[in-house]
């Protein structure tokens, strides 16, 4: 049953309404070999600027890429007219970057206020005149400030967090000023895509261990000098540093505690969420009529 749904510009236009509609809709996409499939699907009959139509949207994808700056730094924060620039990436290279200058106070300013004026900017970008005109990764962008956690949240879905359609968001200090990444915790990020190119892997023992600091295992080429890994055979569970990987041959940091027999698991380490692991940003029904809605109002000329 499709739901029809009332917007405002509250603060400009606050007597002009106007509706979205957002309803279940069977179709076949194009390459889906003749497959019919369930998408959301939102539209509206109010018009862009200019009196341009807004285009259906259809969502079927659920990824939706995120990067998130690290809590070393809870707020609240220097924001200068030395220190006020970012570079945002978003669904694109770091190097095609949008650079955004956030607004300035003698005092500091708490998280919230930071994440709503990051928004704005970035959807600022895709309005008229902006950087990225027209593009809706950045117009229907999102920042949220949890628990001392920036997140910026991609405008679009993908089904994927990686490759060249992907849905994601990467975060770069701005160059205008002394860039505002290591205040606001984007130093050191988590991103939807790295953790996406990079998912644990494991392989096994190929010869029981019982003592030193050597390990065969069963893929060759598989553990590196570097890594970090686990080993584990279902009872105990050890970490150790990798000082050479040759073949099949490890040579750990140290000796482990416990002997471990043929087949017990050997997983390298590699960088997590502090919340999980690479999941959408959005995650339920709800979410994404939400932001349906939000995309398509985003849009309209409510003049």
């Amino acid at each position: 049953m499709a739901v029809n749904v009332t917007v405002f510009d509250l603060v400009n236009f606050p007597n002009n309404p106007k509706t979205v509609t957002v309803d279940l809709t069977e179709l076949v996409p194009l390459g889906n070999a003749g497959e019919d499939t369930w998408v959301l699907s939102a539209i509206t009959s109010a018009t862009a600027s200019g009196g341009a139509a807004i285009q259906r949207l259809y969502i079927s994808d659920t990824s939706f890429g995120w990067a998130k700056s690290n809590n070393l730094n809870s707020g609240p924060f220097d924001v200068t007219a030395s220190q006020r620039h970012l570079k945002v990436a978003i669904d694109e290279d770091v190097a095609s970057a949008v650079e955004i200058e956030l607004a300035t106070s003698a005092q500091q300013i708490g998280g919230n206020a930071v994440a709503n004026d990051m928004q704005t900017k970035l959807s600022d970008t895709a309005r008229t005149g902006g950087a990225k005109v027209g593009n809706l990764a950045y117009l229907n962008a999102t920042v949220t400030f949890i628990d001392g956690v920036f997140k910026i949240i991609s405008g679009s879905a993908s089904s994927s967090f990686t490759g060249v359609s992907r849905s994601s968001v990467d975060v770069a200090d701005g160059s205008s000023t002394t860039g505002l990444a290591a205040e606001l915790g984007f130093d050191i990020l988590v991103t939807s895509e790295n953790l996406a190119a990079a998912p644990p892997t494991q392989t096994s023992l190929s010869a029981s261990y019982t003592s030193g600091t050597s390990l065969t295992i069963a893929n060759s080429g598989f553990v590196v000098g570097g890594d970090c890994v686990v080993v584990s055979d279902g009872t105990n569970v050890e970490f150790r540093g990798v000082e050479s990987g040759s073949g099949t041959a490890v040579t750990l940091s140290s000796g482990l505690a416990n002997p471990y027999a043929s087949g017990s698991v050997v997983q390298i380490l590699t960088q997590q969420d502090p919340e999980g692991v690479p999941v959408s940003a959005l995650t339920t029904v709800d979410d994404y009529i939400k932001f349906s809605i939000a995309s398509l109002t985003n849009q309209i000329d409510f003049s």
